[in-house]
């Protein structure tokens, strides 16, 4: 049955970052994922995994100018050297914290770019990224994500990512579910993970609307996880989520998973 993973970019804001490691393993999660920690040390962050028996399973590669509005640099022509250093760092982190799996992001490409030449431009990074984790055992996915949170980035349906992931005929390539970008972008999620699940390395949860708690809103996250289990889903379920206020007093949706 899968496990649950505090995503403790979105969680335990409440705390400063090195002590949701510890909040979080007290909630009993054994699995932790993040956005960005690039600001620490990959020896801080495999010390704080290893102070609270907490394995890691996903980080994302580097995004860019957030500031300026970058979400990914691989689909942006001309940035092919700035997305190479990018994936490296990840790359680094990743096998020093034994993640096994990396987020390639894809990025925002100027308005008015052609969307064929930014699938080769993204594709023949993602290959090359693909390459160069694969001695590592690392696995790379790609999450669409929807218009409305993330207008203007160049991977929005599970569609086009399983065109990039079959063109790139790489088996490291594989597909990450985010349920609440799919409610956003076109429901129909457990189809959805049903039409998709030898593709699927990793899955996401939150409420819609408002990304708060999984149980908040219309998607019935109980009906989802039991789908998964039922397909026979060995991965982990990242819990990417804005809690409503206190992250552990919102759990109260997790504690069956969180028994397992």
């Amino acid at each position: 049955m899968a496990s649950l993973a505090a995503n403790i970019s979105w969680m335990y804001t409440e705390l400063p970052f090195e002590e949701r490691f510890a909040a979080a393993a007290a909630a009993g999660f054994r699995f932790v994922e993040w956005s960005y920690a690039f600001d620490y040390s990959k020896e801080e962050l495999r010390q704080l995994l290893a102070d609270h028996s907490l394995q890691l399973t996903l980080i994302n590669v580097p995004a860019g100018d957030m500031a300026a509005g970058e979400l990914g640099l691989a689909a942006l022509d001309g940035r092919q050297a700035d997305a190479l250093a990018a994936f490296a760092t990840a790359l680094d982190y990743a096998e020093t914290l034994r993640a096994p799996l990396v987020h390639y992001l894809a990025g925002k490409p100027p308005p008015g770019s052609d969307p064929a030449h930014t699938d080769k431009v993204f594709l023949k990074n993602l290959c090359q990224a693909a390459d160069l984790a694969s001695s590592s055992g690392i696995t790379l996915t790609l999450e669409p994500l929807n218009p409305v949170d993330r207008s203007g980035y160049h991977l929005m349906t599970v569609a086009h990512a399983v065109r990039l992931i079959e063109a790139s005929e790489r088996k490291n390539i594989r597909l990450q579910l985010d349920v609440y970008h799919q409610q956003m972008s076109g429901g129909n999620l457990i189809q959805t993970i049903e039409q998709n699940f030898e593709l699927l390395a990793h899955v996401q949860v939150a409420g819609v609307p408002g990304r708060y708690e999984p149980d908040v809103g219309e998607i019935n996250t109980a009906a989802i996880i039991s789908r998964l289990d039922g397909l026979g889903y060995e991965g982990v379920i990242g819990c990417e989520y804005r809690p409503l206020s206190d992250t552990t007093a919102g759990l109260g949706w997790a504690a069956q998973y969180l028994r397992r």
